[in-house]
Parts: structure tokens; C-alpha cells; sequence
């Protein structure tokens, strides 16, 4: 099944309407509602805004979030965001979930003695950490990649996606300028969400060059969403 980032096609011109306005919004533009209806009437798509950004060497950063729909799954991708904002706004993403965290910065870490009596496993490079941990314990700066589970996580081969500093959900307009083609990001996007369909994790984190959130979960999704959109209100109201 396809999926869908806010602006495209299938979501019609309301749609158009409400991502527009979500830029409009970031950025401060000052625009009515007869202004967005117009933008939306004369196709002015969100991917489009996206391109006149880029070609008039606009940050693209600036836009602050994306967010989607694939499947059963939710999304939200933030250039100005971290993995903490995540799980300060919503702990229970975490809570009491079976772990697997496949990115680290520096290196997996050799779980400690007391870490291996409670379940902890390095198998590989990849981390396991069992459903009874307290958030508290397992949060950390070197985690940049987590597959979440509502039970015991499966043992099986895991991608890993946050090393790829031009990885993104989104359009490939949004990603960093680089060698890879368009078709590359789109073959990576395809693996990235038959992983997920497979193993069906309930949510994904990860932090590359950029924050992505993805959940099936909706109101995890909500709760992230609003916070993050909170955080940035509040970044923006004192600029």
C-alpha cells in the first residue's frame, strides 16, 4: 500500500488548504483563509511550495514539520526537533515497550551487569532491551534509532535508516542536497516501510540529520504532534 505525505493529490484541496496553512503558520506569513483557498484553487500544491523554497535557496529547515500517513501508520518528520522532545512529550511511547535499538552514536554499548541480569542484550550491533525497563533508565543522547514493540521484540534482521543524513518520509525535496537520486530515496523509502509492515513495530524513532517519529498509534501521534507544534510556537514567540 502507498502512502501519503500531507499536501499530496489524494488528500484533495482541503487538504492542500490545511498543509498550506501549516507552513503559512511556520513561517509567519500573514495569509486569510480566502488567501489559502486561493492558493489550493490555483494548485499551488505543498510540494510545489516546497520546490519554490529550494529553487530560490530557501532552508528548507525552515518549514519546521512535516507529517503523514502510510497504512496503519502515522508520521512526523521535524528538521528542528530531537528523539528527548519525543519522549518528553509523549514517555508512554516508551513505557513498558520491548526495544531495539539498531543507531548509536559512538558505537552499541556493552549492556553493564546489572543492565544483562535484567534482560538487556547486545546482539550484533544491535541493542535489546526487555518491556520492564523505566523510561528514565534506558533514555540516552547515544540512542539515535529505536524499533518500538508492544511485546517482546522479534529476533530478526533490522535496517538501519538515521545513518543516512538524507533520509526522509517526505518528498525528496525536503531531503539534504546529495549524490543520490530521487529513485534511490524512493527505493529506500520502500524498503524502510516494508521493514515496518514486517516486523510491525508499534512505533519508530530515530534521529539522522532529522527527527522521524512514525506510530500506529494515534494518539501517540497526536500527543507528539501537538507537542512538538507546542515547542515550536513557543521557539518562534521568542525570536
Amino acid at each position: 500500500m502507498g502512502g501519503r505525505h500531507h499536501g499530496q493529490h489524494g488528500e484533495g484541496k482541503l487538504g492542500e488548504i490545511v498543509r498550506i496553512a501549516e507552513i503559512a503558520k511556520i513561517e509567519n506569513w500573514r495569509l486569510s483563509i480566502v488567501n489559502l483557498a486561493l492558493l489550493a484553487i490555483l494548485a499551488i500544491s505543498s510540494e510545489n511550495l516546497l520546490r519554490f523554497f529550494a529553487k530560490n535557496h530557501l532552508p528548507i529547515g525552515s518549514l519546521g514539520m512535516f507529517h503523514g500517513v502510510h497504512g496503519e501508520y502515522r508520521w512526523v518528520e521535524s528538521a528542528a526537533h530531537g528523539i528527548l522532545d519525543v519522549l518528553v512529550h509523549c514517555p508512554d511511547a516508551i513505557n513498558n515497550k520491548g526495544l531495539v535499538i539498531t543507531a548509536f552514536t559512538g558505537g552499541p554499548p556493552l549492556p553493564s551487569d546489572e543492565d544483562a541480569q535484567r534482560g538487556w542484550q547486545l546482539k550484533g550491533s544491535v541493542l535489546y532491551v526487555p518491556q520492564n525497563e523505566a523510561p528514565d533508565h534506558i533514555v540516552s543522547d547515544d540512542f539515535r534509532e529505536w524499533y518500538i514493540f508492544d511485546s517482546a521484540p522479534p529476533e530478526r534482521e533490522f535496517a538501519v535508516f538515521a545513518n543516512y543524513d538524507w533520509f526522509t518520509l517526505g518528498p525528496a525535496i525536503a531531503s539534504k542536497p546529495q549524490a543520490n537520486s530521487r529513485w534511490d530515496l524512493r527505493r529506500v523509502q520502500r524498503i524502510f516501510w516494508q521493514l515496518m509492515e514486517s516486523a510491525s513495530p508499534e512505533s519508530y524513532l530515530a534521529f539522522g540529520s532529522r527527527l522521524i517519529f512514525v506510530t500506529r498509534n494515534p494518539e501517540y501521534f497526536h500527543c507528539v504532534l501537538r507537542g512538538l507544534s507546542a515547542r515550536s510556537r513557543a521557539r518562534a514567540a521568542g525570536e
